[in-house]
Order: structure tokens, then sequence, then C-alpha cells
């Protein structure tokens, strides 16, 4: 399935998340079924899928590896 490309403002927000994230945790992945971790980049990601409904829902940071 294709996905829509984000709008400015859905980039703006997941800027933000992300930079909040890294202003109190640090660049620190919090993993996926793995052990926290200093990722290569971290990226917002819909807690709720954006094909189940979640495209304006919560985020959380994980990083690319993490976030597949």
């Amino acid at each position: 399935m294709r996905m829509r490309r984000w709008s400015p403002s859905e980039l703006l927000r997941r800027k933000a998340v992300v930079l909040d994230h890294v202003a109190r945790y640090s660049y620190v992945c919090p993993g996926w079924g793995v052990a926290p971790h200093r990722p290569h980049d971290l990226t917002a990601d819909h807690v709720i899928p954006r094909y189940e409904g979640g495209e304006c829902g919560p985020l959380r940071v994980l990083c690319r590896g993490c976030d597949n």
C-alpha cells in the first residue's frame, strides 16, 4: 500500500517529537523488541498505523531500523 506524503504541519509535528525526545533522553532509540541503543537516525513513528486511521494520532520515537 502506498502512503500519501506528509503535509507541512505533519512534518513539523514529527520533527518536534524527535527534538523533544533528544532533549529529554539524548540520541537514544528506546528499541522495539531490542534493548535501547544509539541509532544512526531517529524518526517519529505513528503508535496507531496510518492505514488504521492513526495519521493524526500519537507518535513515538524509534530509529529507522526499529521502525521497519
